[in-house]
């Protein structure tokens, strides 16, 4: 992802850190027979599954076993329909919008 409007000026690099990473333990011994997990709660897990399968690319060639875990279903951007509490949730974009105004004044 890069920096646009759409993310407030900001430009985010995690696949950088994730490859970069995923580098540095693969040439520090994690290879054949080793098991990963991928995992994410809440914001994170939305990194994850975007991530995913470029992190699978680097490990299986190594012969590193895969396995995610990924936990957000209160992240997805729609507006949930039938629950009680329904009517609290804020979308996402509204939420990470008012976050975003909160650091950088302005720019929501």
């Amino acid at each position: 992802m890069g920096a646009s409007s759409a993310t407030w000026g900001y430009a985010f690099r995690g696949a950088r850190i994730i490859a970069a990473v995923i580098t540095d333990l693969l040439s520090s011994g994690m290879g054949a027979g080793s098991e990963l997990l991928w995992a994410g709660c809440s914001a994170g897990a939305i990194g994850a599954m975007q991530n995913m399968e470029a992190v699978h690319d680097l490990v299986e060639p190594a012969g590193v076993q895969m396995k995610s875990l990924l936990d957000a279903a209160a992240l997805l951007n729609i507006q949930p329909a039938g629950w009680p509490w329904s009517s609290s949730l804020v979308p996402l974009q509204t939420l990470m919008g008012e976050v975003v105004a909160l650091v950088k004044p302005g720019a929501a």
